[in-house]
């Protein structure tokens, strides 16, 4: 099912067409699958509108509410769709909630997360992670908060600037991670407790020498994330922050920092892993 509008990306077609997938353009509710009653069936709701998401998987309960052998997969990040899953009767059906995002992120960290403490910088004795993520959307969110749980470790310091255009950015982010933005934590030096500091840089254009200008007092900074998104800024700010470093003569003092940044178009991927 891919809603009213249809789908505009010729890559998520041929993908659709490749796993022998049928297009529908009506609710996903009105696919009759009651003539297989005990054959398996899973459902994935994975739309960008994550209300349309809750409404779909709503829908499918109150029809296949007695159906057994029957999964949902409602893929969402919203508070509301946690509470309101949490409290309905969903009968016989097995319902799962993903966090696309966060899951994103934990891959990622699972895979590549060595390399971010293999890039660590000396300094007085212990390492110091710097990291600069540009963008406090869903993925940026996410990072940040991996960041801060899987990043204070005994023997490292860890620094996180963030930037988003968002004026209110900084409010926004004390009020959802208030203990980390703490000011008897962050930046503190606590005896037994790892080293942290964390800032946010509200009211900030990437596109802007603001950015520019503080990106240039960053000059330990040994990861940056970049998510704006869309495929084509997320890869045009993770260049520019790459040549930023460049000019700065971060490479050449050894310090290379790692980039990463979010791409949907797995070609483009392939590509940029490999570019110099």
């Amino acid at each position: 099912y891919n809603g009213e509008e249809g789908i505009e990306d010729p890559d998520l077609l041929q993908g659709a067409d490749r796993v022998g997938s049928i297009n529908f353009v009506k609710d996903i509710a009105e696919i009759n699958i009651t003539h297989c009653k005990r054959k398996k069936i899973e459902f994935f709701i994975i739309s960008e509108n994550q209300t349309e998401n809750l409404n779909q998987t709503l829908s499918l309960v109150e029809k296949y509410r007695k159906r057994k052998n029957t999964k949902i997969y409602l893929f969402d990040s919203a508070t509301i769709s946690d509470v309101l899953l949490s409290n309905l009767d969903s009968g016989e059906l097995i319902i799962r909630r993903i966090n696309d995002a966060q899951l994103f992120i934990y891959q990622l960290l699972l895979r590549r997360g060595a390399e971010i403490f293999k890039n660590a910088m000396q300094e007085n004795g212990e390492k110091r992670i710097s990291a600069v993520i540009v963008g406090l959307g869903r993925y940026g969110l996410e990072m940040f908060k991996a960041l801060c749980w899987v990043a204070q470790v005994e023997g490292y310091r860890l620094k996180i600037d963030c930037f988003d255009k968002d004026p209110n950015a900084g409010d926004w982010m004390k009020m959802t991670c208030p203990e980390i933005f703490s000011p008897l934590h962050n930046g503190q030096e606590i005896a037994g407790d790892a080293y942290y500091q964390v800032e946010v840089h509200s009211g900030i254009d990437v596109h802007s020498s603001k950015f520019h200008e503080k990106l240039s007092k960053l000059k330990t900074t040994t990861m940056a994330f970049v998510s704006l998104g869309s495929d084509k800024e997320n890869m045009q700010v993770a260049v520019e922050i790459r040549e930023k470093f460049e000019r700065m003569g971060a490479l050449k003092a050894a310090l290379n920092p790692l980039i990463y940044t979010v791409i949907y178009n797995h070609c483009i991927t392939d590509t940029l892993a490999k570019a110099k």
